[in-house]
């Protein structure tokens, strides 16, 4: 089960370091992860979804 829970929490923190440069924004030198926080939410859910 600890496997399991790993291999998720690197897919999330693998897609969050290869979109992030993409899919964050600067607005008034603070970073807007607008863009970023629904890719995520939407993986998230697909993997306690599946589970």
């Amino acid at each position: 089960m600890g496997e399991l829970t790993g291999a998720g929490s690197n897919l999330i923190r693998d897609q969050y370091a290869l979109l992030s440069p993409v899919l964050v924004s600067t607005i008034r030198g603070e970073a807007n992860y607008q863009g970023l926080k629904p890719h995520l939410d939407r993986v998230v859910d697909g993997l306690i979804r599946s589970a």
